[in-house]
């Protein structure tokens, strides 16, 4: 069905990895402007907060926000490997980041940090709800703008999946250390939040249908028929 995801735990282990291998090869560098950070912080995530991963990303861009961004997933102690690339002149650096399950430790998120992530910032509050404590994402009020207020979606979603989360004006504390629970949620067609609620459906304890999620086309094609094909011929059992 158009614009509706049904994912269950202990099926899907490898999706994240194997929708971008599946189009790209683990080379991000192919991908529109726009989308190849959320789909590279959402790898970035995945491989993180599974135990036993270990995941290669070529072609990540190493920009002022790709750095940023390694340097606060290096705050939550993420196991990152960084083999910077020899740059063409006047193109933009890029490297291979080698990514190897960790515990993650919460951290805040704010300030220019917050700001420059704003566009991201519902995959920071999926990754403190796998860290071992509170997270905290603040100064992002911009996203209640606009015809959807994507910290309200954000929030409804997590509590439906038993996700311990404090809603703010401009921010969420979100509490890690529980595994989500299967259940319908909402992504209301916004690709961003639609990711984050997937990244949790793939980790969550039962099925987690989310609904009005074709946004989620626009990071990762096919994601659909992609995640069919997984799991009409794929069977993992979660790590713990």
């Amino acid at each position: 069905i158009v614009g509706v995801i049904a994912v269950t735990a202990g099926v899907l282990l490898h999706v994240p990895m194997f929708l971008m291998g599946r189009h790209n090869h683990f080379n991000l560098s192919g991908m529109a402007m726009g989308t190849d950070m959320v789909a590279g912080m959402a790898l970035v995530v995945a491989g993180s907060s599974y135990a036993r991963s270990d995941l290669t990303l070529r072609g990540v861009s190493l920009d002022p926000k790709g750095r940023r961004m390694l340097q606060v997933f290096r705050w939550m102690d993420a196991k990152i490997e960084t083999e910077k690339h020899r740059a063409e002149p006047g193109s933009e650096p890029t490297g291979t980041l080698k990514v190897r399950g960790s515990e993650l430790r919460p951290t805040k998120i704010a300030g220019e940090t917050a700001t420059m992530f704003l566009h991201e910032a519902p995959l920071w509050i999926a990754a403190g709800a796998f860290s071992s404590g509170e997270m905290v994402v603040r100064d992002i009020a911009a996203l209640r703008e606009g015809e959807l207020d994507r910290i309200d979606g954000l929030v409804e979603a997590l509590r439906r999946m038993n996700i311990r989360v404090g809603e703010m004006p401009d921010g969420v504390v979100v509490e890690g250390g529980r595994r989500p629970q299967g259940a319908e949620v909402d992504a209301k067609g916004d690709g961003p939040l639609a990711t984050a609620l997937a990244l949790l459906a793939f980790r969550a304890e039962g099925e987690t249908t989310i609904r009005n999620a074709d946004g989620l086309d626009r990071i990762w094609p096919g994601f659909v028929e992609a995640v069919e094909d997984l799991a009409a011929r794929t069977r993992h059992e979660m790590p713990a």
